[in-house]
């Protein structure tokens, strides 16, 4: 497990236009591909969006932990990767897409305490570094909810679906306010009353 301090938003690069039916056998392609020529564990994203709205578990472990994906090079430790499944160069995602993206996102962010909006710095790790726009051990700052672009050499999550990121992120704040942190401190106790 890693410990979220951000989101990175994907697109999937699948053909857009499918049908709901089409879903689950575009899901197991992604697998194989991810699985068995990338040779990682499982679905490299987190979470799948589809066009109807409908959100996916893509990699096992448990929506509500900290699991780590292979989704972001370098940024896998300390992110959620939530994939769009589509192609987003010159199209925008469906409206119902980006409803359930903003209430996933206000709502995994908020179960780990963090904010949607803002930057946060973060040290690219060496193992994922390859794939970084910044070198290995760089401490660099992005925005909360990143596009996979903001951390690595890729146009990911596609022009259209970037340019989106704004609204989306003020969706996402307004959906789920700025955490509200709890804070405990000890008193010594109180002397006794004088005899």
């Amino acid at each position: 497990y890693g410990a979220v301090r951000m989101a990175f938003v994907h697109h999937t690069e699948n053909p857009n236009g499918y049908a709901a039916a089409e879903v689950p056998a575009m899901l197991r392609a992604i697998y194989m591909f991810h699985r068995y020529v990338n040779g990682w564990d499982d679905i490299g994203y987190n979470f799948v969006v589809d066009l109807y709205g409908r959100i996916f578990e893509a990699r096992a472990g448990g929506i509500d932990e900290p699991v780590v994906g292979a989704h972001a090079g370098g940024y896998n430790l300390v992110s959620t990767g939530v994939a769009v499944l589509g192609s987003f160069m010159g199209t925008p995602i469906s409206q119902p897409a980006r409803r359930a993206l903003e209430r996933l996102l206000a709502w995994k962010l908020s179960l780990h305490g963090l904010p949607a909006e803002g930057k946060v710095g973060v040290r690219v790790n060496p193992a994922g570094a390859v794939y970084s726009r910044f070198p290995a051990n760089a401490h660099v700052s992005l925005p909360r909810i990143a596009g996979h672009r903001d951390g690595d050499s890729t146009d990911c999550p596609g022009d259209v679906l970037y340019r989106e990121l704004p609204g989306i992120r003020s969706a996402v704040a307004r959906l789920a306010p700025r955490p509200a942190r709890l804070t405990l401190t000890q008193t010594a106790p109180a002397p006794p009353p004088p005899q």
